[in-house]
């Protein structure tokens, strides 16, 4: 697979021989150091394409500004022992290419290779490229939260089980969506997303199932509707928790059946497809309301995959950033370097509220119009700024903000949840927080 050597530099003989054998059984050839000493007296330098390094006795720092010394352009992929945002800001800071959590699994380790290499040059990538990534590749994040989504999207990609995809707003529930179809059977087949909260009463049954010509006034010709686009493939039932009472017993029978029914004829057709949900809402409570059939929801819900919020995976922010800064160049041809150390440093302390929808425009926004060198804080937008000050302003802010959202809904929880994209237990432990318990009880 590679045309050079990978080097591994770690005190730990153990970590070591993990990272060694994992690269090698993914096809990579591969040197091992203990330190810095050792790098000096490497044979065949000007071979090695990549390093990873980790910090477990050395002075960070110091081994990734060694390791530029001594391989001028190589890129550096660095794990710290002790981590904490100082010491991401410091690795990236030296100018490593990539930063991996500890303990660094050894598929986590090849795919951060492969990803780096691929941005160098240095190998030959079978996966798709970092801007236009499909499937798992376009899911960045390799916390173990991420990986168990991605375990899960994997397990149950090649069966034709529907699957309820849960999540805030912006978590990246869509993408899941399509990882799932690209890792299935119906792969290279359409994938056609249906936007429920879109689609009016009056228009479900002409849009969705089609029409036969003369069925009603404008009616001229035949019309397929959009679940027939998908047959052979998957559908995506995006934002199902807004759909009218009247809408799901329509879709429940084509969930039970996998029949469509033009208005017009009263001869049903059947579809192959694969049915995909995806919600920011609490399905399980708006059945017990009344707010959304129960049995459309247990068919929905044989598979739940629930997308985590960007603040319960903090450490996937560095490999958002990098990632994000490795699309911007290769789209733009620009030569954007990366953040500076308050903006980084501001970057990786944010709660991020809107997710990764939040995170992907920050991002546009910041690199647009910087050619080359790093983001400096005064680049980011004023929002964000003003957001992410300071620990104190944004709990200040944060409590204004749930105060007034929870009056507009007259204090009741669950509307005040659904308003800011939060779960309940998230609003819960914000109202302990800002010692507002009592007073929404």
């Amino acid at each position: 697979m590679s045309s050079g050597i990978v080097l591994c530099v770690e005190r730990s003989e153990a970590i070591r021989t993990l990272w060694r054998e994992a690269l090698l059984r993914a096809g990579f050839s591969v040197l091992t150091a203990a330190g810095l000493e050792d790098i000096a007296r490497l044979a065949a330098p000007q071979q090695i394409v990549l390093a990873v390094a980790g910090s477990s006795g050395e002075d960070a720092a110091g081994l990734i500004q060694s390791l530029h010394f001594h391989l001028p352009r190589v890129p550096v992929i660095f794990s710290a022992a002790n981590n904490t945002v100082d010491a991401a800001i410091e690795a990236f800071r030296a100018g490593a290419a990539a930063y991996l959590l500890p303990p660094v699994q050894p598929e986590v380790l090849v795919n951060a290779v492969q990803r780096t290499l691929g941005r160098a040059g240095g190998v030959t990538r079978t996966s798709a490229s970092l801007d236009g990534a499909v499937g798992l590749d376009a899911m960045v994040g390799e916390s173990p939260i991420m990986r168990d989504v991605k375990g899960t999207i994997l397990r149950f990609a090649p069966t034709d089980s529907n699957v309820l995809i849960t999540g805030e707003s912006g978590t990246g529930k869509e993408l899941a969506a399509r990882a799932i179809h690209s890792h299935s059977n119906r792969k290279g087949k359409p994938f056609v997303v249906i936007n429920c909260a879109a689609v009016p009463d009056t228009l479900v049954e002409s849009e969705l199932f089609g029409h036969e010509k003369g069925s009603f006034t404008g009616a001229d010709g035949l019309q397929h509707g959009k679940l027939h686009m998908a047959n052979g493939g998957t559908v995506l039932f995006d934002e199902i928790g807004d759909m009218s009472p009247y809408a799901q017993t329509k879709i429940l029978r084509l969930v039970e059946t996998k029949e469509i029914q033009r208005l017009g004829t009263s001869i049903p057709s059947r579809l192959d497809i694969r049915i995909l949900a995806a919600t920011n809402q609490n399905l399980e409570k708006l059945s017990e309301e009344g707010r959304f059939r129960r049995d459309l929801y247990f068919r929905l819900n044989v598979v739940r995959l629930h997308m985590p919020p960007l603040r319960d995976r903090p450490g996937d922010v560095p490999l958002l950033l990098e990632h994000a800064l490795a699309a911007w160049n290769r789209k733009t041809g620009q030569t954007v370097h990366g953040f500076g150390d308050e903006a980084t440093r501001r970057l990786l302390s944010y709660d991020w509220p809107g997710n990764v929808r939040e995170f992907n425009n920050l991002m546009e926004t910041s690199f647009a119009g910087c050619d080359a060198g790093r983001v400096s804080l005064d680049r980011l937008p004023k929002l964000f700024e003003k957001l992410a000050e300071s620990p104190e302003a944004i709990s200040a802010s944060e409590r204004d903000r749930l105060i007034s959202v929870l009056t507009s809904c007259n204090w009741n929880k669950s509307r005040a949840a659904q308003k800011l994209h939060w779960s309940r237990m998230t609003l819960y432990r914000k109202l302990a927080k800002h010692h507002l318990a009592k007073r929404a009880c």
